[in-house]
Formats: C-alpha cells, sequence, structure tokens
C-alpha cells in the first residue's frame, strides 16, 4: 500500500487512483504492477524481472531505457547502514530514474518545481 504525504498541506493521500493523479500532474509516473507470476521471497534478479516483464518491457522500449536490475535490501544486507545513508543524501538527477518496490517500504521526497 502506497501513501503520499504532502508536508505544506498537512495531507495524506491513500487512494492509489489519487496519488497517480497528483504525481503525473507534476510529471512523476506513478504506477502499481502485478506480477504474472508468483516467486519466493529470495528469488533471483533473472526470476524477479521476468516474473514483471509484462509490464516492465513494454515500458523500457517506449521510454528508451536499456537496463533493468534488481537490488534486494534486507535487515541482513552487509554494509546496509552505509547503503541506506547513501540514499538519505539529497541529491539531483539529470536524468529518469525508475525504482519499483516488490515487496517492503521506499520513502521518497520530491522537491518539485511546480507544487
Amino acid at each position: 500500500m502506497a501513501f503520499l504525504t504532502i508536508p505544506d498541506k498537512n495531507t495524506v493521500i491513500r487512494d492509489a487512483a489519487e496519488i497517480k493523479q497528483f504525481l503525473n500532474k507534476r510529471g512523476v509516473i506513478y504506477e502499481q504492477w502485478e506480477a504474472s507470476v508468483p516467486f519466493e521471497d529470495d528469488a533471483d534478479q533473472d526470476t524477479i524481472l521476468n516474473a514483471y516483464a509484462h509490464k516492465l518491457k513494454p515500458y523500457m522500449e517506449v521510454n528508451g531505457y536499456q537496463t533493468a536490475d534488481v537490488i534486494n535490501v534486507t535487515p541482513n544486507t552487509p554494509n546496509l547502514e552505509a547503503l541506506r545513508n547513501k540514499f538519505l543524501a539529497e541529491h539531483i538527477h539529470t536524468e529518469d530514474e525508475v525504482r519499483f518496490f516488490v515487496d517492503g517500504d521506499g520513502m521518497f521526497w520530491f522537491n518539485l518545481e511546480n507544487g
């Protein structure tokens, strides 16, 4: 389940369609995909990418992306704190960045020029 917090409006949006509408208006693509087949928590990269290939491949083709990879982060991941700190630092991307989560939590902060 996703939720979107808008701090300056003291608002939390929990409805996926509303989140999509809000973000898409601001140039952030938000989608939710179902895997085509079930897989185990310890599935390897190929298994995970194949389970989402029916959505991922067309998306990559339309947007010109050449590669995809999987990062599996758990409480047992070596150097977890260093990895976490790398992502906590605010940074800017000059090109698209695509992230999708198969399971668990992820938090992103967007500084959007258009609200």
